[in-house]
């Protein structure tokens, strides 16, 4: 799929068609770059990473680097970048919380659907690039990636320690070790544990994806899975905007009249009526997990 140099300030098709590029949220331009098919080339895709790059480095977020294909980040970097936040020396307990939030929603979203997910130890702790000073030596030579792999301490049993035996320097953990966070039910461990045993409970990763309803809002995404063994609709709906949602989505797939559940809250929300409207309201950086049955 390939486009015209003079033609690509303007997204040319899907979703977005028509809308400017630098309107266009993250997540969009991230699926666009990596799973459209046919793949994106030449101008459009250089666009698009320019954009992205802009948006997620550089003067905006000067703890991330340019990386080879891609950027230099991890979870939490990209996050704060997406909000805005220049600075992570000094972070407020509200930008802790918002970055927090994000950060369970992208887990929210690779969790509630069919297949594989998998999260890293620096994902756990919430560990924070390193400054290319503290790597200088490993990347002069252009490999940028190391400034996300610094080293951490997944169950908190040396606070001390600075380096690692290969003496990368210590990623500062925004979340702290699991058994600290495991005590705080607020915590991202806690709150990432309270989501899997939902995902294994229903088996979702077992589940078929049936629907991806057309929604109005530009962050929401929603997406539609049938459980196995007569399991019921499971709908995975969320909010990648910085602004609140209310829209009804039509799921087709479901029966009208069946009951949908909050299965995060573990709270029965009403029937799903014969014209089958789900109504959903969201937070910004906010998700629900329903089952319809």
């Amino acid at each position: 799929m390939e486009y015209h140099r003079e033609s690509i300030q303007k997204m040319p098709w899907g979703k977005y068609r028509g809308h400017p590029v630098n309107t266009i949220p993250a997540g969009y331009l991230g699926w666009a770059l990596e799973d459209a098919e046919p793949p994106i080339t030449g101008a459009l895709r250089d666009t698009i990473r320019a954009e992205m790059h802009e948006r997620l480095m550089g003067l905006a977020a000067p703890y991330n680097l340019k990386a080879a294909n891609g950027i230099s980040c991890t979870s939490v970097t990209v996050a704060a970048a997406a909000l805005g936040i220049h600075d992570l020396r000094h972070l407020t307990e509200a930008e802790r919380r918002d970055i927090q939030r994000a950060h369970l929603l992208l887990a929210m979203f690779n969790a509630m659907q069919p297949g594989v997910f998998a999260l890293s130890g620096w994902d756990l702790v919430g560990a924070l690039t390193l400054s290319a000073e503290s790597v200088k030596d490993l990347i002069v030579e252009g490999d940028t990636r190391w400034i996300n792999r610094g080293a951490y301490d997944l169950l908190g049993k040396h606070p001390s320690v600075t380096a690692s035996s290969s003496a990368l320097p210590r990623a500062f953990a925004l979340y702290g070790a699991l058994p600290e966070q495991l005590a705080r039910p607020d915590s991202f461990a806690s709150q990432l544990r309270r989501m899997l045993r939902v995902r294994a409970q229903y088996r979702i990763h077992e589940s078929q994806q049936v629907e991806l309803p057309p929604v109005r809002a530009r962050g929401l995404v929603v997406m539609v899975h049938r459980l196995p063994d007569g399991g019921g609709i499971q709908v995975t709906a969320v909010n990648f905007g910085r602004t609140p949602v209310r829209e009804a989505v039509t799921v087709k797939t479901a029966a009208a009249g069946g009951t949908v559940t909050d299965l995060l809250a573990e709270k029965a929300l009403g029937k799903l009526s014969a014209a089958r409207p789900l109504a959903l309201t969201l937070g910004p950086h906010e998700g629900q997990v329903l089952l319809i049955k």
